[in-house]
């Protein structure tokens, strides 16, 4: 199946009505097989117009093959598609006004009816041996939800493939802007770095959790680990699923040029690529070049994970101290009541 269309309204709608006329028919047959008003002839009568609607329905849909639309027939298969759901409203609607006429059941309209359990109903072994309404019979109609949840599979699905095609050609795009922006003699497979800071973006948006780690403190699962080495340089670590990323990040300036050195490693079992970006740039283009290297992006996320470890350390301080004025006040309760 092409994935380059999309299904217009019209066609939707048509789906859509053609589901609720065979609800409506289901609802209708339950109702008078379930009467006993009406008598064993008109509900085998019943019976038999049901099962030649839903084979009706039933090669109307096969026609409708998601495998055969592509975005050269799309329109033709969706138009001829629409005239068949037309004509079987219309075989519907005759259908729902002779059981009106002939067997005078009565349909709250109020009540909201459970189709899966009337469809269990129709399908019994009881209907099967009293009235031939086999479970076959009761398939084709349901084919139109086969066909919609179909439709709907085949539109998320291609939603979902223009967007990830979509994504790739953007990190293209950024791995092209990257490349021209790293230019020093002292680089060494700099596009890893790029890669490996783009995955970490990634590992952040699927829920990864970036955090201060130390000497007491190793990484803990699908964890971004920060370790604190001045003001200006921090080292990134991260080691989940059997992927290792490890970077040496520093920032500094001269007089006249901001300087960026990242020395690092991606590893994936046991292969492992080393990379280093060591690179001047003008003060003017210093936060253009942060962004395109993403240098930004491991920064403000080393910020936000030290705020956070300041603020669990400030509560555990608070915890202690709690804790200590709990114990010398007993102590010297002790000392004076005793």
């Amino acid at each position: 199946m092409n994935a380059e269309y999309n299904f217009q309204e019209d066609f939707l709608n048509a789906l859509d009505g053609l589901k609720q006329d065979v609800d409506r028919a289901l609802i209708y047959s339950v109702h008078v097989l379930s009467s006993d008003r009406v008598g064993h002839d008109q509900k085998q009568k019943v019976c038999d117009d049901v099962a030649r609607i839903g084979k009706e329905v039933n090669g109307r849909i096969s026609k409708f093959n998601l495998k055969d639309v592509t975005v050269y027939n799309v329109r033709e298969k969706e138009k001829a598609f629409i005239e068949d759901s037309k004509a079987l409203h219309g075989e519907f609607e005759s259908f729902l006004t002779r059981v009106d006429r002939s067997c005078g059941v009565r349909i709250d309209r109020n009540m909201l009816f459970s189709i899966s359990d009337i469809v269990e109903k129709l399908s019994s072994t009881k209907l099967y041996s009293e009235f031939g309404f086999t479970k076959d019979k009761v398939d084709n109609l349901l084919s139109i939800k086969n066909l919609i949840v179909g439709v709907h599979k085949s539109q998320i699905e291609s939603a979902a493939e223009k967007e990830k095609k979509l994504d790739k050609q953007f990190i293209e795009l950024k791995e092209r802007t990257f490349n021209e922006s790293v230019r020093s003699a002292g680089n060494k497979n700099a596009i890893y770095c790029f890669r490996s800071v783009e995955l970490l973006k990634k590992f952040i948006q699927g829920g990864a959790s970036a955090a201060i780690i130390n000497d007491d403190r190793a990484l803990n699962g699908n964890e971004i680990g920060f370790r604190i080495k001045g003001e200006q340089r921090i080292i990134v670590e991260y080691s989940f699923g059997g992927l290792s990323i490890e970077m040496d990040v520093e920032k500094g300036k001269t007089d006249t040029y901001l300087t960026y050195k990242v020395i690092g490693s991606i590893e994936k079992g046991v292969s492992k690529v080393d990379f280093r970006i060591d690179e001047s740039v003008s003060f003017v283009n210093g936060v253009a070049f942060e962004r395109v290297s993403g240098i930004d992006f491991l920064w403000a996320q080393y910020e936000k994970a030290y705020i956070d470890f300041q603020q669990a350390r400030q509560k555990l301080g608070k915890k202690q101290e709690q804790l200590d004025r709990e114990i010398v006040d007993k102590a010297i309760d002790d000392l004076l009541f005793r």
